[in-house]
C-alpha cells in the first residue's frame, strides 16, 4: 500500500552495525532487522541476501499486523485504519540504545505518522545477542499510553537452502523434536487470509521431508508445534536449530518455484485476517494486548550446530 508507506520517511542508510562471537558475524541494518549471519568456522553466510528475482527482503520485522486484513484495513472503536501487509515496522528507521562487541539494541517508538494507521503509543526495542554458535533475538513491546494495546509480532529471517550446491532442497527435511506424528495445519483462502477450519498435519518421525511443491498455496503455517525445529540433512555436517518457544505459531515458506535457493523460518505470535471480515481489532482471538505501562518480550534463536 503505496500511501502507507509514504507515511514514513525510510532512509537507506549504509551503516551496518556488526556484532560477533568466536564463531558467528551478525549484521544488523538501521531498521533493526537482520542483514548477515556469517557462520565463521564454513565460511558461509547462512541468511538469504535478498534478490528481486525471488524475494529482495531478508529478515523483515512483523509488527503490529501478520499477514494480511481483509480489503486491506481493520476496525478500532468505531474508526477505519489502512494496514498493508506485515504492518509498517520494517518502514521505519529505529534507534541505536545499546550496541556492544557481541549484542545490540535498537529501539522504535511511535510517532504521529504511526498514529495515523495504529492508534497505540509504544516502545519495541529488538536486541541481538550472539555467544558461540548462537544467536538470540528478542522484541520487547512496551505499551506507553492509556488505553490497551492491541498487536501481533513475527519474525521472517530467510537462510539459504540448500546449505551445499551439490544439493537440493528434496534432500532436506524439518525435525520437530517436541513433535512425533501429528501438527494442525492453519488453512488460508486464495487471497491468503485465514479460514476457520485447521486440518491434520502429518509428519514422518516427527519429521517434515521437504518438497517444493509444500509451498504451492504459499506459506505452509503450523500451530502446537512444540517451539523448536532443526533444518539440516543426512549428507550435511550443520544443521541450523531454531528456538521459538515464545511464538504459538511457525510459519515454513518460499516463493513457489523448482529452484527458489532459500526457505523462511517465521515464528509468529497470531494469524493474518479472516476471509470475508473486516476485522475489529479489540475481537481479534489472537492478539497480543498490554495495559498501560504493561511490556512484554518474545524470543527466538538461530544456533548452527554440528552434528
Amino acid at each position: 500500500m503505496q500511501e502507507q508507506r509514504e507515511l514514513f520517511r525510510l532512509k537507506e542508510g549504509k551503516d551496518m552495525i556488526k556484532i560477533e562471537s568466536a564463531l558467528l558475524q551478525v549484521e544488523i541494518n538501521r531498521e533493526a532487522e537482520l542483514q548477515s549471519v556469517f557462520d565463521k568456522k564454513r565460511n558461509r553466510e547462512c541468511l538469504w541476501q535478498g534478490d528481486a528475482k525471488y524475494w529482495k527482503e531478508r529478515s523483515p520485522l512483523l509488527f503490529p499486523f501478520i499477514g494480511r486484513l481483509f480489503q486491506k484495513a481493520y476496525y478500532y472503536n468505531g474508526e477505519k485504519y489502512p494496514m498493508d501487509v506485515h504492518g509498517f515496522l520494517r518502514s521505519m528507521q529505529a534507534r541505536i540504545v545499546d550496541q556492544e562487541e557481541d549484542s545490540c539494541t535498537l529501539e522504535f517508538r511511535d510517532s504521529a505518522e504511526s498514529r495515523k494507521i495504529y492508534p497505540f503509543s509504544f516502545r519495541l526495542q529488538q536486541s541481538y545477542r550472539v555467544k558461540d554458535n548462537r544467536l538470540d533475538v528478542c522484541s520487547r513491546v512496551e505499551n506507553l499510553g492509556i488505553e490497551v494495546m492491541y498487536f501481533a509480532l513475527g519474525g521472517h529471517p530467510g537462510f539459504y537452502l540448500p546449505f551445499s550446491k551439490k544439493q537440493a532442497i528434496s534432500d532436506y527435511a524439518i525435525h520437530f523434536p517436541k513433535q512425533e506424528a501429528m501438527m494442525e495445519k492453519v488453512r488460508f483462502s486464495k487471497d491468503l487470509l485465514t479460514l476457520e477450519e485447521r486440518e491434520n498435519f502429518a509428519l514422518v518421525n516427527g519429521r517434515l521431508p521437504l518438497e517444493t511443491v509444500l509451498f504451492r498455496n504459499d506459506a505452509v503455517v503450523l500451530a502446537h508445534s512444540g517451539g523448536e525445529l532443526v533444518l539440516g540433512s543426512d549428507d550435511e555436517p550443520v544443521s541450523l536449530r531454531f528456538l521459538y518457544e515464545d511464538y504459538p505459531y511457525i510459519a515454513l515458506w518460499q516463493p513457489y518455484g523448482e529452484k527458489t535457493p532459500f526457505l523462511c523460518v517465521e515464528p509468529w505470535t497470531s494469524l493474518p485476517g479472516r476471509e470475508g471480515v473486516m476485522e475489529e481489532l479489540c475481537s481479534m482471538k489472537d492478539r497480543i494486548t498490554l495495559g498501560p505501562d504493561e511490556a512484554k518480550s518474545f524470543c527466538y534463536s538461530i544456533i548452527l550446530e554440528d552434528k
